[in-house]
């Protein structure tokens, strides 16, 4: 394998290795406090990292203007929804919004797929006599994705390596007391600026060897080829069992949707990587093989509708959140990927490859276009999410006991307090609520301002509904003569979801009987111990622990209880003090 007959450019490279780094550092190092320099350094930063990738990957490109007039229209889409992103992340006095963690997450799990779907068409090497759409519709988005996958994985094996060898190096003149190197090596702008510069030596370098990323991309397209077949009967066997078992373990499992999404991407990147391969007529497989494979391509849109179907549901039971948001959006993309392959397969005008070509970059531009206006203040995760969530609750669907407060606060950023603002205003003004649901949510709207975040909102939540239920306690003798003082003891959680059964027992034989509390009267683990002092307050002292030689499971506890049918027993290996040190015996 040779090289493109071309000069390396070192410089060049050099210089956008140094440039990122020094970007990457300064962003994570001095991040400013101010809101309009950080929006101006968000922007800055955008711009120096996406030229330089645009660069390092366009180096077997006749680059043209029309290269930099795509990277730099990409440039101003990402740089403007990273403003919007600081925006609604920091607040103008200072600190940040709660759950606006979630939407950073969001933006680069955007962010990142986005740039690699447009990489392609920023390395189309644009004709001086075609269109510039002409040439979009042209690019070999399989074939370039994988390329683009490789030389990303052999920079990151450049940078592992210079790590591995640069601490090795430092870890060898520590043995000499030179500790010099390794506090040089560790240095932040050092670490930054080298990792960069060796990420994008390595990104230049990959791009000159154009036959082994031909030859890499031919492997994976004879595998794809390979497991086509085998995915097709076992998609193909799983609607036919579904067909005979019933669609009701499907809405049943709350995880139907990820995996039929990922049975359908499997499929389609296989049946991409297999049309690379050719064969008669364009064609990679005998037609007896092909029948298999349309009869998949049919069942295909209906794994989606079955995806679609099952995530309806849960919205329409639960409301919108963005765990549901965005793989709402790959259900969109997937029906529209697998009609479109049908409609294109049953009219059989070309070879696989140009059929499949001709839908991928449309579908693939147009989400890449979703993608870009769920980076906008309107169509953001959050925004529908709370907008979605509060339209319920205004329509009745939810209701004040079970509108999820704790996610407005803690999971939808500035978007989520904006409602729970309107909510407040709904409970202290005259709203379409009813007076009982408007104290209710008054009452659990108090118990999120104490929460710190989602999960302690949910069990102080718990622990609120606990304490509004009565005691459920069954005494098993005559009881203690002030039973509400007693009641006023047992703990929270204690006798609220369940039956209590309790007995009195003189078990210090004080002359006073203490009282004994069996949370499950079928299985017994232990025995609640409480006892009164003198002024009459009863205070949990302790527990009786059910031997290891016992057995859990006492079914007539309760009659052997109520006949008395027990008694104390001294152990038999007394505890031993030692100053203020207690040992105490534990039988094996």
């Amino acid at each position: 394998m040779t090289p493109q007959e071309t000069r390396f450019p070192f410089f060049s490279t050099l210089l956008a290795g140094i440039a990122t780094g020094v970007a990457a550092w300064l962003g994570t190092e001095y991040w400013p406090n101010d809101l309009m320099a950080q929006k101006a350094a968000a922007v800055a930063i955008t711009f120096i990292f996406v030229f330089a990738g645009a660069f390092l990957f366009t180096g077997r490109t006749r680059r043209s203007a029309s290269n930099w007039a795509l990277a730099a229209g990409i440039a101003i889409v990402i740089g403007l929804s990273a403003v919007w992103l600081i925006t609604n992340t920091f607040k103008p006095e200072g600190g940040s919004y709660e759950g606006s963690s979630d939407l950073v997450t969001s933006w680069w799990v955007t962010i990142v797929p986005l740039l690699f779907a447009l990489l392609p068409f920023v390395q189309c090497d644009f004709q001086k006599n075609q269109s510039f759409m002409s040439d979009i519709l042209n690019v070999e988005l399989y074939r370039k994705y994988w390329e683009n996958l490789f030389i990303l994985a052999f920079a990151g094996l450049l940078v592992g390596l210079y790590w591995l060898v640069a601490t090795l190096c430092a870890a060898l003149f520590d043995i000499l007391k030179i500790v010099e190197l390794g506090r040089f090596i560790e240095y932040e702008p050092v670490g930054w600026t080298a990792s960069a510069i060796i990420f994008a030596l390595g990104i230049s370098l990959g791009c000159r060897y154009p036959n082994l990323l031909n030859m890499l991309t031919g492997l994976i397209a004879t595998i794809c080829r390979a497991i086509l077949p085998p995915v097709a009967v076992f998609m193909i066997a799983f609607a036919v069992a579904l067909s005979i078992v019933g669609l009701d373990m499907i809405w049943s499992t709350g995880r139907s949707t990820p995996m039929l999404l990922a049975m359908i991407l499997v499929a389609v990147i296989s049946l991409n990587g297999a049309a690379q391969c050719g064969g008669e007529g364009g064609n990679p497989y005998p037609q007896w093989l092909r029948g298999v494979i349309y009869v998949l391509l049919a069942l295909l849109p209906v794994f989606a509708i079955l995806a679609g179907y099952s995530l309806y549901q849960r919205i329409d039971q639960y409301g919108l959140t963005p765990d549901r948001y965005y793989p709402a959006l790959l259900v969109v993309l997937a029906l529209a990927l697998t009609l479109s392959y049908c409609v294109m397969f049953i009219m059989k005008r070309a070879s696989w490859l140009t059929t499949l070509n001709t839908v991928n970059i449309p579908v693939v531009l147009a989400a890449a276009l979703m993608a870009m206006l769920t980076l906008t203040p309107w169509l953001n995760s959050q925004e529908v999410s709370a907008s979605n969530q509060f339209a319920r609750l205004e329509a009745g669907k939810s209701t004040a006991e079970n509108v999820d407060l704790g996610l407005f606060r803690f999971q939808l950023g500035r978007s989520g307090q904006e409602r729970l603002t309107q909510i407040k205003a709904m409970v202290e003004g005259e709203s379409s609520l009813p007076q009982a649901q408007a104290q209710v949510l008054s009452q659990r709207l108090e118990v999120l301002k104490t929460a710190n975040y989602y999960y302690d909102w949910k069990e102080k939540e718990r622990l609120a509904e606990l304490y509004s239920k009565p005691i459920g306690l069954e005494w098993l003798d005559e009881g203690v003569a002030d039973v509400a003082a007693f009641e006023g003891a047992v703990e929270l959680e204690m006798c609220r979801e369940r039956l209590c059964f309790a007995f009195t027992v003189d078990l210090d034989q004080d002359g006073d009987k203490e009282v004994l509390v069996a949370e499950e009267i079928e299985y017994v683990y232990d025995l609640k111990v409480y006892d009164a002092d003198d002024a009459g307050v009863w205070r949990k002292m302790g527990q009786l622990d059910l031997s290891r030689a016992s057995s859990c499971c006492n079914r007539d506890i309760v009659e052997l209880l109520k006949s008395r049918d027990f008694e104390l027993q001294q152990p038999r290996y007394q505890s031993l003090r030692l100053g203020d040190t207690l040992f105490s015996f534990s039988p094996d």
